[in-house]
């Protein structure tokens, strides 16, 4: 199982349930993912050589038109678990999770 932390300035749909950034600091995770600008230039050093991936994006909860941009939108904001995870090595992993950013 792998840690991953998603790290977002604002708190809508992104995060059921929002927090402080304190303390998650210290803890060791795989994957660090920022989704806003402020939080990549905000973003804290962690633990571990976790994998760093910026995913700036607009909000999903933000999309305007029928249910069907607005399903793609949230689709699109949580590509991760889609990712054969298991069966990549780091690099390769890491190559795929900054590629979901530049598709954002």
């Amino acid at each position: 199982m792998f840690r991953i932390l998603f790290l977002c300035t604002g708190n809508s749909a992104r995060s059921h349930a929002p927090r402080s950034i304190d303390g998650l600091e210290r803890e060791p995770w795989d994957f660090v993912v920022t989704v806003c600008d402020r939080a990549k230039e905000a973003c804290p050093i962690f633990p571990g050589q976790p994998i760093l991936a910026h995913w700036g994006m607009p909000d999903p909860a933000d999309v305007a038109g029928d249910d069907a941009m607005k399903q793609t939108a949230f689709k699109d904001a949580f590509l991760l678990p889609a990712l054969p995870i298991e069966k990549l090595e780091r690099l390769a992993l890491e190559a795929c999770v900054r590629a979901i950013g530049r598709q954002a």
